[in-house]
């Protein structure tokens, strides 16, 4: 009997993995990335790229192909709601059929999580992209063996993107690093990735024990370009136009994300695109802040949560300048921060 039941089960894990194999020759065959060649792609980023920043962001530039959210967690225990996965992915973008498939859902798992229930839930929700977060640096995510952490475990990584594939029809891409401590496991990180289904990858060129020092390596983003059929985003130190236009030109990806470059200049995408002036910056810049106090207002925020997104904000804005930003990040309201805006902007980038 324990024989019998041994082959029983080794016969209906071959059968399992033949199942798997057709359904990712089908994908292969019929699915495809929800944005074009060539596109612009607004990068996830914690705590920042929520519902009414993209809202205001599309609404006050537009250019951008994709937004991502910031990573929802997959719980360990418990379940989230249809109604919690919705304002994760911002109300007001899920119920435009305009917005809603411009927006991707990234994730951040584990080996433990409930990866299978969420992924079922966002399926049923009819949203367009989902995005597996294998590359956040966060000693606390690391710490729980999730984001970067799991480059370090390439068949744990293959088990979850093969479990996402079965359970999510629509466009799945992963973003991962160039690995965790080194780059050894490279290649072999994305062979597995594309044998795992996903459509697209997208690589920030830095390790996570870099973290955001030094140089992003385009080079490996150029070798993963030349080792797989399967689409590659590149991202890493894109900060203008000159940047968008080498990255094109030189690594052969198929679209490009920005971060933080989008997050200091949210127009760069039509500025690429269209050609616009770089003497509009003092004008974006107040367009900006005006449109993101708009989009937090009509999600219901008060003026502590406006002040508080609008002096994150300055501090990337002005990031790379030299002012003394105290006297602004000083003020306790609105009322105090909103008219020393246009002096600041103007003095610095005039």
């Amino acid at each position: 009997m324990p024989v019998a039941n041994a082959k029983r089960k080794e016969k209906a894990k071959l059968v399992t993995k033949f199942i798997l194999f057709l359904k990712l020759l089908c994908h292969k065959e019929s699915m495809s990335l929800n944005f074009p060649p060539g596109s612009l792609v607004f990068a996830p980023m914690e705590g920042i790229t929520d519902g009414p920043f993209r809202l205001a962001i599309h609404e006050a530039f537009g250019g951008w192909d994709q937004y991502f959210t910031d990573f929802l967690r997959v719980p360990t225990h418990g379940f989230y709601t249809k109604r919690k996965i919705i304002e994760h992915f911002g109300e007001k973008i899920y119920t435009s059929p305009v917005l809603n498939p411009l927006n991707a859902m990234q994730i951040l798992t584990t080996a433990r999580a409930q990866t299978e229930r969420l992924v079922k839930e966002i399926a049923e929700l009819n949203i367009n992209h989902l995005n597996l977060n294998l590359g956040c640096p966060s000693k606390t995510v690391n710490g729980h063996c999730g984001g970067a952490y799991l480059l370090q475990e390439p068949e744990t990584i293959a088990q979850i993107c093969k479990l996402i594939r079965q359970n999510f029809s629509k466009s799945f891409t992963v973003k991962i690093r160039l690995g965790f401590n080194d780059t050894e496991n490279f290649d072999e990180l994305i062979r597995i990735l594309s044998d795992s289904g996903v459509d697209g990858i997208i690589i920030h060129g830095r390790t996570a024990k870099q973290k955001y020092d030094g140089l992003s390596n385009w080079e490996m983003i150029s070798r993963a370009v030349n080792l797989t059929k399967t689409p590659i985003i590149g991202n890493g130190d894109l900060l203008n136009v000159k940047d968008i236009e080498n990255a094109f030109k030189n690594s052969g990806c198929y679209g490009l994300m920005l971060g933080r470059g989008a997050l200091k200049t949210p127009w760069l995408a039509a500025q690429y695109k269209n050609k616009w002036s770089t003497d509009q910056t003092v004008k974006n810049i107040l367009e900006y802040y005006d449109r993101i106090e708009w989009c937090y207002r009509i999600y219901g925020d008060n003026d502590e949560i406006v002040l508080k997104r609008m002096k994150g904000l300055t501090r990337y804005i002005f990031s790379h300048e030299e002012i003394n930003l105290s006297p602004l990040l000083r003020m306790q309201t609105l009322e105090q921060f909103k008219p020393m805006l246009p002096e600041m902007v103007n003095s610095v980038f005039q």
